[in-house]
């Protein structure tokens, strides 16, 4: 078989198979790496505000009365002027979570939550499944983003305990064993 046709065409396709493997290692083309989690865009209170804490001001514009609150069924938050939702009950979207809603945004009890002592940060853990357990989330008041709290990369669940138990200080979020590995970004969480 040596310098026969065939030799030379099984060599043309590994050459070919070897080149776009090394293509794809080269320019990052495989699998997004596990360590970057997505931010999610805050949902503004449009349709899922039926019935929000307002208090009247000059002018006909009403305004929340707190930064964050939780009123029928709707984890709230205050930014920019603008009222978001961060959580709603899932008995309020009924057995069809609208898209927007599916990776976050939806719980099945109350979720535990607390507002940074500089007011621009909002921890909240969100029930999905089961009321044990929640997963943890940062809003960001000044970028409208809410974040994944991650450990080494991965989507931090919490036990539902321990995330009513989570405390802000100027170096940023404490829940548990775990602490923020900066004020900047609190999501971004390590062991004590």
């Amino acid at each position: 078989m040596l310098g026969t046709k065939h030799e030379k065409i099984v060599i043309i396709i590994l050459a070919y198979v070897i080149g776009f493997n090394s293509g794809f290692i080269a320019f990052g083309l495989t699998q997004a790496d596990d360590r970057t989690i997505p931010p999610i865009e805050a949902t503004l209170d449009d349709e899922y505000s039926n019935s929000p804490d307002t208090e009247m001001t000059d002018g006909d514009q009403a305004l929340p009365t707190e930064l964050v609150s939780y009123t029928d069924g709707k984890l709230y938050a205050l930014a920019s002027g603008n009222r978001y939702v961060l959580s709603i009950d899932k008995k309020l979207v009924g057995d069809t979570v609208p898209e927007m809603l599916a990776q976050q945004g939806v719980h099945v009890s109350p979720p535990p939550f607390s507002l940074s002592p500089d007011n621009q940060f909002v921890f909240f853990c969100e029930p999905h499944d089961q009321e044990s357990e929640c997963l943890a989330l940062v809003f960001d008041s000044k970028t409208n983003v809410i974040q994944y709290v991650n450990f080494e990369g991965k989507k931090l669940v919490l036990p539902a305990d321990i995330a009513k138990s989570a405390a802000w200080t100027e170096a940023g979020l404490t829940i548990g064993t775990y602490s923020s590995a900066s004020g900047e970004e609190p999501w971004k969480v390590v062991t004590q």
